[in-house]
C-alpha cells in the first residue's frame, strides 16, 4: 500500500471511525503477508460494504455488481435502498412497459429486494384517461421498510397505516386535476395521518376544495405522532383555513410547523378573513410547550391579517426559530422598549409585504429592529440570526420597482453586529427562496 494512503487512513482525524479501524486491519494483513499481492476481494466485507456505499451514481454500482456474486449479494441492496422516479405517461400509456411498471413486475418476482427499500420518490405526470389509481397502492405494498416516502401526485387510494417504519412523507398535490372529486386528496390525508410511526408530514400545493371537518373528528384528538408539520397552501377564491386547527387538534406533540401560502391571481382581499395570524397561534397554543420551529408565511402577493390577539408569543416557551409577518411584532403592555418573543429563541425572520404605489415611512421597523437588537443583551441571550425579508408583490417585480421600495439596512446590520447578532436582508417573492424557506423543500435524505 502506497505510504501516503497509510497516512490519510491512519490519520486521528477520519471522520469514519470503521473505515479506519478496518483499513488499519487491513495494513496488518498486509505487513504479515509481506510481498503478496493483496486483491480486492480479499479485503474484509466490512470494507467493501463500506467503500461501495461511496460509489456513486448507481451506474457505477450496477457495473460492479456484474464483477462477481459476492459484489453482486453486497451491492444489490445498495441499488434498491432509494429509488427516485419521474415518469411521463402519455394517455395512450395505459399499464405498459413503463419504468414503473416495470419496477413493480421485478419486486413482485424477487420480494426480497423490496424489503431493501427506505426511500422511495415517484413524480408521476399524467391525463386523466391514463390514471390507474390501484398501482401505487401496489407498488407500496412490496415495500414493507419504507422509511421516506414522496408521492407527486398521491393515488387517493394510498393507506400507508401498514407501514409501521415510516417517518417522512411528502404529499404533493399539484397534479390535482387528476382527482374526480375534490374531496380525494383531503380523504387520503386524513387517512394517513395518524399513520403510526409518521413524524413528519409534509403538504404541497394543498387546497381547501369541499368540505373537512368530518375527516377530523374529534375523538381524535391529539393522537396523532407527528412531530413536525408543513403545509404549503394555494388559495383560490372565498376559501377558508377553518381546518387547520382541526389539523393541529389531532397532534400529540408538535415541535415545528411549517405554514406558506399563495392566492390565485390579485385576490388578496378574498381571504382576508380567512387566514389569521392569531387563530393560527390559537390553533398552536396547545403545543406551546413543545413548539421549538413555527415558520408562518404569505408568498406570491398572499396576505395574512391581524385580528384581536388571543395568546402572544411569548407564551410559546419553547421557540428557538421563528418566522411571522413583522407587524405581528407585539411590545409589552406600557413598554416600548421590549417586544414579546420568547426567550430561547435563536432565528427570527420577520416578513413584510410592500404593495405597489406604497409610500411608506420605514422608521418604525427600524426602530423595532433596534429594538430587538437592544434585547439581545438582557431578554434574548440566545438570539443569533435575524432576517428581514421585504416581499415585493408581483406588480413590483414585474415594473422593475424593487429598488424603490427596498429598505436601507446598512446601519442597523453595525447595531446586530454590535451585540454579537447577525442581520441580513433579502428581497423575495416566494417564502421558498428566503433562508428560512428550506422546510418546504424536499430533505437532503441521508441512506440509513
Amino acid at each position: 500500500m502506497p505510504d501516503c494512503l497509510r497516512l490519510k487512513i491512519t490519520s486521528p482525524d477520519l471522520e469514519d471511525e470503521r473505515v479506519c479501524y478496518f483499513f488499519r486491519l487491513y495494513i496488518m494483513m498486509e505487513d504479515l503477508h509481506p510481498g503478496t499481492d493483496l486483491s480486492l476481494t480479499d479485503l474484509p466485507i466490512e470494507i467493501l460494504s463500506i467503500i461501495f456505499e461511496y460509489l456513486t451514481p448507481a451506474s457505477n454500482l450496477a457495473n460492479t455488481m456484474l464483477v462477481c456474486c459476492l459484489f453482486r449479494d453486497m451491492i444489490e441492496p445498495l441499488l434498491y435502498r432509494a429509488i427516485s422516479l419521474q415518469l411521463r405517461l402519455p394517455s395512450n400509456t395505459g399499464n405498459g412497459l413503463d419504468a414503473d411498471g416495470s419496477l413493480l413486475r421485478t419486486l413482485s418476482s424477487r420480494p426480497q429486494l423490496g424489503r431493501h427499500v427506505v426511500v422511495l420518490s415517484l413524480k408521476e405526470l399524467y391525463d386523466k384517461e391514463s390514471v390507474d389509481f390501484n398501482r401505487q397502492p401496489k407498488l407500496l405494498s412490496l415495500l414493507p421498510n419504507l422509511r421516506e416516502l414522496s408521492l407527486s401526485p398521491p393515488s387517493p387510494c394510498l393507506n400507508l397505516t401498514g407501514h409501521l417504519f415510516l417517518k417522512y412523507l411528502r404529499l404533493d398535490l399539484d397534479e390535482d386535476r387528476i382527482y374526480l372529486d375534490p374531496e380525494q386528496p383531503v380523504e387520503l390525508i386524513a387517512q394517513n395521518f395518524w399513520t403510526p410511526t409518521l413524524t413528519t408530514l409534509q403538504i404541497e400545493w394543498l387546497t381547501l376544495e369541499g368540505h373537512w371537518s368530518h375527516h377530523f373528528p374529534s375523538k381524535t384528538y391529539r393522537t396523532s405522532s407527528i412531530l413536525d408539520l408543513r403545509i404549503h397552501m394555494y388559495f383560490h377564491n372565498h376559501q377558508s383555513v377553518n381546518i387547520l386547527p382541526d389539523i393541529l387538534s389531532s397532534i400529540k406533540s408538535l415541535k415545528k410547523f411549517t405554514l406558506d401560502s399563495e392566492v390565485q391571481g390579485f385576490t388578496p382581499h378574498a381571504i382576508r378573513d380567512g387566514l389569521s395570524l392569531d387563530e393560527l397561534c390559537s390553533a398552536l397554543f396547545p403545543h406551546a410547550d413543545t413548539l421549538e420551529d413555527m415558520v408562518i408565511a404569505a408568498s406570491d402577493d398572499s396576505f395574512l391579517c391581524r385580528t384581536f390577539p388571543r395568546c402572544v408569543l411569548m407564551d410559546f416557551s419553547a421557540l428557538r426559530r421563528l418566522g411571522i409577518p413583522e407587524n405581528f411584532l407585539e411590545y409589552r403592555s406600557g413598554s416600548t422598549a421590549e417586544l414579546l418573543l420568547p426567550p430561547k429563541l435563536e432565528e427570527l425572520q420577520l416578513q413584510h409585504q410592500v404593495r405597489f404605489n406604497q409610500s411608506e415611512d420605514w422608521s418604525p421597523h427600524y426602530e423595532r429592529l433596534s429594538v430587538i437588537a437592544a434585547m439581545k443583551r438582557k431578554s434574548l441571550l440566545a438570539l443569533k440570526l435575524v432576517v428581514w425579508w421585504t416581499q415585493m408583490s408581483e406588480v413590483l417585480w414585474g415594473f422593475s420597482l424593487i429598488q424603490r421600495f427596498a429598505p436601507q439596512f446598512e446601519p442597523l446590520v453595525c447595531t446586530f453586529q454590535e451585540v454579537g447578532v447577525l442581520f441580513y436582508s433579502v428581497d423575495q417573492q416566494y417564502f421558498k427562496y428566503t433562508p428560512f424557506g428550506t422546510n418546504l423543500e424536499d430533505p437532503t435524505i441521508a441512506l440509513l
